[in-house]
């Protein structure tokens, strides 16, 4: 966050967010510099248009398979441990149950844990947090839907790889790679 105030202080501009990530979620965000930039973006995470890649630490009851889509509908429900809401898995037809959509692969496996590669298709909040869960294997580190500092400081989510269309209409394919392991 450095950069894009030292950005609004030498240009005299502020900054826009277009995509944001969960607290303690590393990784690319998305910030335009100019309105018209910001609008062009935006409509690209509404349409559905950009792609979301997310790498994730996660341990549990790991699927056997190594790739697959979880489809399960999202609920939005107060915290059970204080603070802001959470999503929870919803019955069919659940009145406000929101449809929902991630693809996953298992890039490597240990014992009880993997890192795997989500992308969530559709924008939920929480989405790939929730989804990990549902399917046995919470996030490291995330303290709503795993055990929280039991398992890591942070949670152990990195949006590494957006692909959008520039505002001039190039492909903007940002990468970040994972932070090192003394970083976290």
């Amino acid at each position: 966050f450095r950069s894009l105030w030292a950005f609004a202080k030498s240009t005299g501009k502020r900054p826009r967010p277009v995509h944001r990530t969960d607290s303690g979620t590393s990784g690319v965000l998305v910030v335009a510099r100019t309105k018209p930039a910001a609008a062009h973006l935006s409509a690209q995470f509404s349409g559905r248009h950009a792609r979301k890649t997310y790498l994730a630490l996660v341990s549990g009851q790991l699927p056997t398979a190594d790739e697959g889509a979880c489809t399960e509908a999202l609920l939005k429900v107060p915290s059970d441990r204080g603070g802001r809401e959470k999503m929870i898995p919803a019955s069919p037809g659940q009145k406000g149950a929101l449809s929902a959509e991630t693809q996953w692969r298992i890039l490597s496996r240990g014992e009880g844990a993997a890192l795997v590669e989500a992308r969530p298709v559709t924008g939920r909040m929480h989405q790939i947090r929730a989804h990990m869960a549902a399917l046995g294997c919470p996030i490291l580190g995330d303290r709503i839907y795993g055990s929280g500092k039991l398992s890591a400081d942070r949670p152990m989510l990195h949006a590494t790889r957006p692909a959008l269309t520039h505002p001039e209409g190039s492909a903007l394919r940002p990468d970040a790679p994972p932070p090192a392991a003394s970083d976290l």
